[in-house]
């Protein structure tokens, strides 16, 4: 969707406040030997960071993709799981409380899961709240050129072998 945008409309990557090609080395060498023991003392320090430091002065519009930040623009977000859209821990009461302050900000107009089971999860995940959030599946999420659509006559079987909650 980068290369063909609707009309009217253009995209731009996110840029960063402070920092620069002259910079950005010894920053990013710096942010690698902080960022472990930082996110252990302070949760979601990389999300803070991010959203500190994004650039928003000449956008009119916020895509957060896989994920959810703050942000004083109108914004929108796509997410593959509820999990990955707020960074949650599905026991942590307090995660959950804060998480549905993050999505009732008045700036975020629509949530955009890539399937159905990724609106599943959140509904799943926030079954007992009422949550002023739009949400719609589109599909197709990225576009597929043709020469690459190759048409299956038989019924596949998946197996996934995942790590979660393992003990």
């Amino acid at each position: 969707y980068f290369s063909n945008p609707p009309k009217e409309v253009s995209y731009t990557k996110a840029e960063f406040r402070g920092i620069n090609s002259k910079n950005f080395q010894a920053l990013r060498k710096s942010y690698k030997f902080l960022r472990k023991p930082l996110n252990f003392v302070f949760k979601n320090f990389e999300q803070k960071v991010t959203d500190f430091l994004r650039n928003e002065s000449e956008v009119d519009l916020v895509h957060f993709a896989n994920h959810i930040g703050k942000t004083s623009k109108p914004c929108i977000a796509d997410y593959e799981h509820v999990g990955s859209l707020l960074g949650v821990d599905y026991y942590d009461q307090a995660a959950k409380i804060k998480a549905e302050k993050l999505l009732s900000q008045e700036n975020l107009k629509f949530l955009l899961p890539i399937h159905n089971e990724a609106l599943r999860s959140f509904q799943l995940f926030f079954k007992d709240t009422n949550l002023p959030v739009k949400q719609e599946v589109i599909y197709p999420v990225t576009f597929i050129e043709q020469k690459f659509r190759v048409p299956n006559k038989k019924e596949n079987l998946v197996v996934f072998g995942g790590s979660g909650n393992i003990t």
